[in-house]
């Protein structure tokens, strides 16, 4: 399969999984130097603080930022099918996303190291206004291993 097919294989891939589809996730951009999701910043995605601030929660953003790193992984591996589950999630937040100010939930996956049996991806996460402003809001990196099939 060549990097084109691969490309449409993945976006048909992603237009049918329910964890996408629940959460409004769009897939908007795929290519090997990056992969970006977004996602509307809905109330249902948010946790309530005693002052009424609604706050996007963070496996919300986690699960985000997952769909991102993975479908990069998967995008620049030998095959789509090629790589493990997630093996290493390390995620800071700097702000938090705050419903009403931020429209818009964004991952951008990108810079994919490939060392050895492993894939490392970085994911930096913003949110963006009305205006279609955004600001950084975190960053992740996710490390993948990459599977080996004995010959026989």
């Amino acid at each position: 399969m060549d990097q084109k097919e691969r490309v449409e294989f993945l976006k048909k891939d992603f237009d049918r999984q329910p964890c996408g589809k629940a959460n409004f996730m769009v897939l908007d951009e795929l290519s090997p130097a990056q992969a970006k999701f977004s996602m509307g910043v809905m109330l249902r995605h948010c946790v309530v603080d005693g002052d009424g601030t609604a706050v996007v929660q963070g496996g919300v953003v986690a699960t985000l930022v997952d769909f991102a790193g993975v479908y990069l992984a998967r995008l620049i591996s030998d095959s789509p099918e090629n790589i493990t589950p997630l093996l290493k999630l390390d995620e800071v937040y700097y702000k938090p996303i705050v419903f009403g100010k931020d429209k818009r939930l964004v991952a951008k996956a990108f810079n994919p190291r490939v060392k050895d049996n492993r894939i490392d991806i970085f994911v930096t996460v913003e949110g963006e206004d009305e205006g279609g402003r955004s600001w950084t809001k975190g960053q992740a990196t996710l490390t993948f291993a990459r599977k080996f099939h004995k010959k026989i």
